[in-house]
């Protein structure tokens, strides 16, 4: 009933509805449903924010999510907050080098 509640919300703010999708999630991770939906959403608010505090605050299965998300995004901030949550940084690429 409160996962009903919090879906017909419409929260003003982008942290706002960040926070209804971590709250979304770890109830769903709580009972025992794919939360992987709700990640995905709050990670695609957060990462050009760089806001990574808010998914180790949830514990590690959260943070999990988002890594794997973050990396799924394929943009600079996707990479920035996977890396912030623990994933190894990409290779870095050197220009060819001149003869």
């Amino acid at each position: 009933m409160t996962k009903a509640r919090l879906r017909r919300t419409c929260p003003g703010t982008m942290r706002d509805r960040l926070t209804s999708e971590l709250l979304l999630a770890r109830a769903a991770i709580e009972s025992g449903e794919d939360a992987a939906a709700n990640v995905t959403v709050a990670v695609g608010l957060a990462a050009p924010e760089r806001l990574t505090r808010v998914f180790l605050e949830e514990g590690a299965a959260v943070a999990h999510l988002a890594r794997a998300a973050a990396e799924s995004l394929g943009t600079q901030s996707g990479t920035d907050l996977s890396v912030a949550l623990g994933s190894p940084p990409p290779p870095a690429v050197h220009p060819a080098s001149r003869r």
